[in-house]
C-alpha cells in the first residue's frame, strides 16, 4: 500500500514537472516565433556554388523566397545535413516551377576541420544552390541566429523577411507549408 502510494504520488509529480517543462518549452518557441518572423535577415553579398565550383555575386533577387538554412559547428555534421534530401527538395521546387532558392550558411569561426569537412560533403552532393562560407561568423553576429537547431531553417520572403521558421526536411508539415507559401503566396507579412 505504501509502495503504491510513493508510485501515484511519484506519477503525479512527474506529471507536473513534465506539465511545467511543456510549458516553459512552449513559451520559448512563442517568444522565437514572435522575434523572428517578420524580421528581415542579412544576407551576405558573395555565394559559392559547389556544384560549378565559384564564388559570385549574390542573385538574390531571381527568387520571390528562399530558404535560409543556418549551420553551425556544432553536431554531427554529415549526420545533421541531409544534403542528399536539401538536393530533392531543391529539385522538387524547380520541377513545379517555384521561386524558390536555398541558401546554406555555414558559420564556423576558422574550424578548419568543419570547413574541409563541408567542402567534401557540398562536392560528393554535387550542392547546386548557393552556400556560404562565414568562417569568421560575421553572418551569425549580424543576425543573432537562434542557438536551437530547430529554430535555424527560414523561409524568407523577396525582402528577406522571414515568412516561417522551421526545417522542411526534418518536418514534412514545414516543408507543406512552405509549398503552400510558395505557390499560393495566400499568407501574408503583418503590417
Amino acid at each position: 500500500m505504501k509502495n503504491r502510494l510513493l508510485l501515484l504520488s511519484s506519477s503525479i509529480l512527474l506529471l507536473l514537472c513534465f506539465s511545467c517543462k511543456q510549458s516553459e518549452q512552449q513559451k520559448k518557441v512563442a517568444s522565437i516565433l514572435t522575434e523572428w518572423v517578420d524580421r528581415v535577415v542579412v544576407l551576405p553579398d558573395t555565394v559559392y556554388i559547389p556544384k560549378e565550383g565559384i564564388v559570385k555575386k549574390a542573385d538574390y533577387e531571381c527568387c520571390d523566397y528562399k530558404i535560409l538554412n543556418y549551420v553551425d559547428s556544432i553536431g554531427c555534421l554529415s549526420c545533421d545535413l541531409k544534403l542528399t534530401e536539401w538536393n530533392a527538395l531543391y529539385k522538387r521546387l524547380q520541377d513545379k516551377g517555384m521561386s524558390v532558392m536555398p541558401v546554406f550558411i555555414f558559420g564556423f569561426s576558422n574550424n578548419k576541420k568543419f570547413k574541409k569537412e563541408i567542402y567534401s560533403l557540398l562536392r560528393h552532393n554535387a550542392i547546386a544552390f548557393p552556400v556560404v562560407m562565414d568562417s569568421l561568423s560575421q553572418i551569425n553576429k549580424l543576425n543573432n541566429f537562434p542557438d536551437d537547431r530547430r529554430f535555424q531553417t527560414f523561409l524568407l520572403d523577396k525582402e528577406n523577411k522571414v515568412v516561417v521558421i522551421g526545417n522542411p526536411i526534418y518536418n514534412p508539415y514545414i516543408e507543406d507549408l512552405y509549398f503552400d507559401i510558395a505557390t499560393n503566396k495566400t499568407i501574408s507579412h503583418r503590417n
